[in-house]
C-alpha cells in the first residue's frame, strides 16, 4: 500500500511541476520534531497523554503559494492509563497533503489513510484514518513554529496475532506544537 501511494503521489507531483513557469522553486521538504498530547476515548472513558513525535512533508511548490504532497508522521511513547489499561503506545501515519504558503504563515491540511496506534509492549494495534490540520509562523530566517490538530477514526483492533477486529466507541484526538525547517529548491 506505502509503494502505491508514492508510485501516485510522484505521478501527480510530476504532472502538476510539469506546468510550473522555468526557473521556479518546484519541490519542497519540511522536517519537523516536537511534543503533543494525545486523548483516546473509549465510550465515556478517556485519558491523556503527552508525547513525543517527528516526521516530514515532502512535495511540490504550485505557483510559488500552494503545496502539493506527503506527510510522514511518527510519535510516541505516549503513556495511558485508562481506558488503555496502563500501557505506552507508539504512533505512525502517512497520507497525501494541501497547502499554502504566505511566506509569514504556512498551512497544511492532510488525509492520512494508514493511522496506527501500537501497544509496545504486546504489538496490538489500533488502525484506521486521520486528518490533520495546522498552520505555521516564522519565527526566524529558515524555522517555523507549527500547530497542528489530529483527529483519528480508530476503526479496527489488531492482535500481534494478527487476528482483526472492528471495533466501535474509539475516538482519538491529538494537539501538536512543533518547530520545522522548510526547504525548497
Amino acid at each position: 500500500m506505502f509503494k502505491t501511494f508514492i508510485y501516485r503521489l510522484g505521478l501527480a507531483l510530476g504532472l502538476i511541476l510539469m506546468a510550473q513557469p522555468a526557473g521556479a522553486k518546484q519541490f519542497f521538504i519540511e522536517p519537523y520534531v516536537g511534543v503533543g498530547k494525545t486523548q483516546v476515548q473509549l465510550n465515556n472513558s478517556f485519558d491523556i497523554a503527552n508525547g513525543f513525535f517527528l516526521g516530514t512533508k515532502l512535495g511540490g511548490v504550485i505557483y510559488k503559494k500552494f503545496l502539493l504532497g506527503a506527510d510522514y508522521h511518527t510519535g510516541g511513547p505516549y503513556k495511558f492509563h485508562q481506558p488503555l489499561n496502563d500501557t505506552e503506545w507508539t504512533h505512525v501515519m502517512y497520507g497525501p497533503g494541501i497547502g499554502a504558503d504566505y511566506k509569514i504563515i504556512r498551512f497544511w491540511a492532510g488525509y492520512y489513510p494508514v493511522s496506527e496506534i501500537q501497544d509496545s509492549a504486546s504489538g496490538n494495534k489500533l488502525t484506521g484514518t486521520a486528518i490533520k490540520i495546522g498552520f505555521g509562523l516564522v519565527v526566524s530566517k529558515k524555522v517555523r513554529a507549527n500547530l497542528d490538530l489530529v483527529f483519528f477514526d480508530i476503526k479496527e483492533s489488531e492482535t500481534s496475532g494478527g487476528t482483526t477486529t472492528s471495533i466501535d466507541g474509539y475516538s482519538a484526538e491529538s494537539a501538536h506544537v512543533s518547530i520545522s525547517i522548510p526547504l525548497s529548491f
